[in-house]
């Protein structure tokens, strides 16, 4: 997935927005100006200067380097309730330990490649 960036960028961009520009994708943590494309915006803190919540006891900004991130789509409803839920200081991040190979994900693209390469149909 690709996306351009604005060559224009925004005079503000919400906070908690995911975003992405090029094969990059980011988070404006606080308002702020800027020129990528949106993605969605998380109804849960990605950056605390303050370190409140527990999953900051080991630095103000929670993506760490390698990590993985799902994403699913929830309505306003379910939004509004789980940042309800974080400030009232009641939400438990989702987090979970694991490994990651790269060469077991460099082997999955290279089967999802073969399977998708069709050989051209003969001229009639």
């Amino acid at each position: 997935m690709s996306a351009p960036k604005y060559p224009r960028p925004r005079k503000w961009t919400p906070e908690r927005i995911l975003c992405q520009a090029g094969k990059l994708t980011s988070f404006y943590p606080v308002r702020s100006p800027g020129g990528y494309q949106l993605l969605g915006r998380t109804p849960v803190e990605l950056y605390d200067p303050k370190q409140q919540n527990r999953v900051f006891r080991d630095g103000p900004v929670l993506p760490r380097v390698s990590d993985r991130h799902t994403y699913v789509p929830i309505d306003e409803a379910t939004y509004w309730e789980i940042r309800r839920q974080y400030e009232a200081g009641a939400y438990e991040y989702q987090i979970r330990e694991g490994s990651y190979r790269l060469q077991d994900y460099l082997d999955k693209l290279a089967v999802h490649k073969r399977d998708r390469v069709q050989p051209a149909p003969e001229s009639m």
